[in-house]
């Protein structure tokens, strides 16, 4: 009897559910475990860089969004690839910051995706945004905007290029990721 009645909840769930089982939408469900995280854009993200990008280029990403790296297959130049542990106020990150920061000065990589978004610095507080700053400084300085991920309501907005560097400066407290390449002179 109790095999039956687990059975039938089993066959009822799949009835009521049978898109998602057979012909599941992957962003939507990527979407509800993981809310608003800016992990659907960042395929799209690394798929652009992959078009672009040479067997030996770099790409830092500013954030914790390490999988950028595995899909373009492109390394990082800092062991410190998941900027959300060097958020926390360990005894240990200052030393790291430095690290990460002449890692990346040194290998001056081609790349750079920066997240601005809460999730992926995993902020506990407004104390330890060394590494946030430095990505927004740093960025302008040696890098040009090629990619906008603009996380609105409703959808991503995606623009490439002219497109990116034409579009309005996301506004305060909006959650986009912004792509780089760098600029021939800060070679």
């Amino acid at each position: 009897m109790s095999f039956t009645l687990i059975g039938l909840v089993f066959l009822l769930n799949f009835i009521q559910l049978k898109t998602y089982y057979t012909s599941p939408n992957f962003k939507e469900i990527i979407r509800t475990a993981y809310d608003n995280n800016p992990f659907s854009e960042t395929e799209v993200i690394a798929n652009y860089i992959k078009k672009k990008a040479q067997p030996n280029d770099q790409l830092v990403v500013m954030g914790s969004e390490p999988q950028i790296n595995f899909i373009t297959n492109l390394r990082s130049p800092t062991r410190h690839f998941f900027m959300g542990y060097l958020t926390k106020g360990r005894a240990e990150e200052i030393e790291w910051i430095k690290e990460t920061k002449r890692d990346i000065e040194a290998a001056k990589p081609r790349f750079l995706v920066f997240a601005v978004h809460p999730y992926s610095w995993a902020y506990l507080d407004n104390k330890k945004t060394d590494m946030f700053n430095y990505a927004f400084d740093y960025s302008a300085k040696n890098y040009t905007l090629i990619g906008v991920a603009d996380m609105i309501p409703g959808g991503t907005k995606y623009l490439w290029d002219d497109q990116a560097r034409a579009y309005p400066p996301p506004k305060p407290g909006s959650m986009y990721v912004l792509t780089f390449e760098r600029k021939p002179e800060a070679q």
